[in-house]
């Protein structure tokens, strides 16, 4: 084995270097030091320059006081005593000086160029003189001393200080020397012996032969050595760098799919701890990983973790099996709820042993109360056309009785036969008032929309609200200050208000307080993915809070269904809620309910803002008189019930006019272009067949725009939208339906109205 020989030892170079650094921090610590030294030099100079000035004040200010020449030159003689003074004076108040001296030219300058520079020449003093008694000065005492003079001193003191830091310096050096051998070079030469030991094993011979003799110093030996080294494994290193390189690749792919993915990747220990979890989970609020990270999923469901529930997850768990789409609940540390499904597989090491699994979470709370509210709404939407189709059927057979009870009436003169028929009257009168609230449940648009003011409304019926409870129950109002104006039905929001105190009255029988708030809101992307059923923006809050019994879930899952009570049999519809839910709804606003048992309730109803102010659209009911108008036209009758088609044709037939009667829409058309002489067509809306009551008229207005026509019925689904898109004629239609079931005043007067042009 050959040894190595170079050119310089690194020992060498570690001696400069650790002079040159002992050097530099010699002559630091030395500035430092000089420095420091320095300004401390100045304060003691002055400090001894003012003492000595001050042993001579008394006999200064004497002189100055007395004007006394004699003593003034004593004072100064006595002053040049300081081999530093060159100058003195005397100064009095009156700008006379005395004993005035000068002996500057008398000291040698022996001192360098940088001192003066440094220094300068002169420095002068100032003390008052002050006479016995007298408050202000009399004069002043003024010197100038040599600066080089005082320094000499500190001059001589600088150079022992520098000669001391070079010794020291020179100290540092040779133990850095001494530290960096045994720390570094020693320990280096021998990994060079060691290198070069195993470099002569080589068998590449062109390697032998192109080693170098002598090396520049020991690191370029070393270096040389492992260059040959390198030589030898290329191919090995080179097989290496592409490995790692498409593990770099593949981490960076990962990381960016996990990054930029809505979904959770984790992983668990073979406890099913969670020990890792991507940091996109924080992106759901109220998550903290502090919260996941080291628990089981059964401690993260908490009190959300049912046994039978999560029977298809631990059976994985025990089976190592695949986990495929298990959904679970759990509460965040801000109490949020959040639903997450869950897949992952099982991971083993190279000898089968079980490690743990690895998959993703991913977050359907958003989904799942969309999927909710879906339900919900499909579910009010199927109560609403049920409703709305019962209550159709309904209002024709009570038009039905209504018209007989009304003809029986005309006939019949006898007490007891009237005193029967008003008992019938009233039967029908109270059925009527079901179907409207039926119709009010599931009608989609409102007829009386007018911008209001809440507060107003609030203000207005309070009194009727208070009439309406019992004494036991206190009615507060807390209405903000500048409240914001929604559109709404007027007299549907006035019901809604009755409806809800009424029922928070039925909810404290013992009494309590009934208090009706008013904000303005403004609901937030938060808070709606929170009720995915209502848009973000400005909207006024009505809350109705009572201090009652309070509800349970499952009541209030199914409060606003039609027909659904908790009360009593015999003293409860169950519309009341029902109504209110429907006129939210045509409002376009939203309803939340917030209870606890023996605490009371909340009902929140949400209307959203508008700016305008514009006219109400009303529909009345005018006053009639006993005497019933008549005439002589041609109407045509169009229903699908045999009943109202019979009864309409004797109302109108007994009041004098002509009648012609057919079943559906296609009929009536055929009648019409077969005859000129109809003067008016009287239709219901919803029909069998092609063409329902709008389609008919819409019609019949094109071809004959001079044909009057009035349309009937007892259940109407024109949404609002359709209805603002509608021309005059269709919105005048819509305007004014008679309702089902009509009077024979109702009927009698609506058709004269409509024939005579008054619509």
């Amino acid at each position: 084995m050959k040894s190595i020989r170079t050119k310089k030892k690194i020992a060498f170079r570690q001696a400069q270097l650790a002079v040159i650094i002992a050097l530099i921090l010699g002559l630091l610590f030395s500035a430092i030091q000089i420095a420091f030294d320095f300004k401390n030099e100045l304060v003691r100079i002055d400090t001894n320059i003012y003492q000595f000035l001050n042993t001579v004040r008394s006999s200064a200010a004497q002189a100055a006081y007395g004007l006394e020449d004699d003593l003034a030159e004593r004072v100064i003689s006595g002053l040049f005593e300081n081999k530093a003074i060159v100058r003195a004076k005397i100064s009095t108040d009156i700008g006379v000086t005395m004993g005035a001296a000068d002996r500057s030219n008398t000291v040698i300058k022996e001192y360098s160029i940088l001192s003066e520079i440094v220094l300068g020449d002169e420095k002068s003093y100032a003390i008052d003189l002050y006479a016995e008694k007298l408050t202000d000065p009399i004069g002043q005492l003024i010197v100038w001393v040599n600066l080089h003079v005082i320094y000499e001193e500190f001059f001589d003191r600088i150079a022992i200080i520098l000669i001391l830091g070079l010794f020291r310096s020179l100290i540092l050096a040779a133990l850095l020397t001494t530290a960096f051998y045994f720390l570094l070079t020693k320990r280096l030469l021998k990994i060079i012996d060691k290198v070069n030991s195993g470099s002569s094993n080589i068998s590449d011979n062109s390697q032998q032969t192109n080693r170098p003799e002598t090396y520049q110093d020991e690191l370029t030996a070393l270096s040389s050595l492992f260059d040959i080294y390198s030589l030898k494994q290329t191919g090995h290193l080179k097989e290496l760098t592409q490995s790692e390189e498409k593990l770099r690749t593949s981490e960076q792919r990962f990381r960016i799919f996990a990054e930029s993915s809505s979904d959770w990747f984790w992983e668990t220990d073979t406890e099913g701890r969670v020990k890792w979890i991507s940091e996109t989970s924080t992106e759901t609020p109220g998550i903290a990983l502090d919260n996941i990270r080291n628990k089981t999923r059964e401690e993260i469901a908490g009190r959300f973790f049912n046994k039978t529930n999560w029977m298809p997850y631990t059976n994985a768990i025990k089976n190592r099996e695949d986990i495929k789409g298990f959904v679970y609940e759990f509460e965040t540390a801000k109490g949020m709820l959040v639903t997450v499904e869950i897949s992952g597989k099982p991971i083993f090491d190279n000898n089968g042993n079980f490690l743990g699994y690895q998959g993703v979470s991913r977050d359907i709370t958003r989904r799942c109360k969309l999927e909710e509210q879906v339900r919900r709404s499909q579910k009010m939407d199927a109560v609403g056309q049920l409703t709305g189709g019962i209550a159709h059927d309904f209002n024709n057979i009570l038009g039905i009785i209504q018209g007989s009870v009304e003809l029986l009436g005309e006939v019949a003169k006898d007490d007891r036969p009237q005193k029967l028929l008003k008992t019938a009257q009233k039967g029908i009168d109270r059925g009527t008032s079901i179907t409207k609230k039926l119709l009010s449940f599931s009608r989609k648009d409102s007829r009386q929309i007018s911008a209001i003011s809440v507060n107003d409304t609030i203000s207005d019926l309070k009194g009727l609200i208070e009439r309406s409870l019992t004494v036991y129950i206190d009615v507060e109002t807390r209405l903000e200050d500048e409240i914001w104006g929604i559109a709404i039905d007027p007299g549907d929001f006035e019901d809604a208000l009755l409806n809800l105190s009424l029922n928070a009255r039925d909810a404290m029988p013992e009494g309590g307080t009934l208090r009706i708030e008013t904000y303005n809101k403004v609901l937030d992307e938060e808070y709606v993915q929170q009720h995915p059923n209502i848009q973000p923006g400005d909207y006024v809050l009505v809350s109705i809070i009572d201090t009652g019994l309070g509800m349970d879930a499952e009541t209030q899952e199914k409060i606003f269904e039609p027909f659904f009570t908790t009360k009593e049999l015999g003293k409860g519809t169950g519309l009341g809620l029902a109504m209110v839910y429907g006129f939210i709804q045509r409002s376009g606003g939203h309803i939340r309910i917030y209870s606890e048992i023996d605490k009371g309730t909340t009902f929140q109803m949400f209307f959203p803002r508008t700016e305008d102010i514009g006219q109400t659209e009303t529909v009345t009911t005018p006053e009639y008189s006993r005497i019933l108008p008549t005439g002589t036209e041609t109407i045509l009758i169009v229903d699908d019930e045999d009943a109202l088609r019979d009864i309409a044709a004797d109302y109108l037939e007994d009041l004098g006019y002509q009648t012609l009667k057919v079943k559906n829409g296609d009929k009536a058309w055929q009648i019409i272009q077969q005859r000129n002489q109809i003067d008016l067509l009287l239709s219901d809306v919803v029909m069998p067949g092609q063409i329902d009551g709008y389609q008919l008229a819409e019609k019949v207005h094109g071809k004959w725009p001079s044909m009057k026509i009035q349309l009937t019925s007892g259940f109407t689904t024109r949404p609002k939208d359709v209805y603002e898109k509608m021309n005059g004629f269709q919105r005048n239609l819509y305007m004014n339906i008679l309702a089902k079931p009509y009077t024979k005043t109702e009927l009698s007067h609506a058709i004269r109205k409509i024939l005579d042009g008054n619509e």
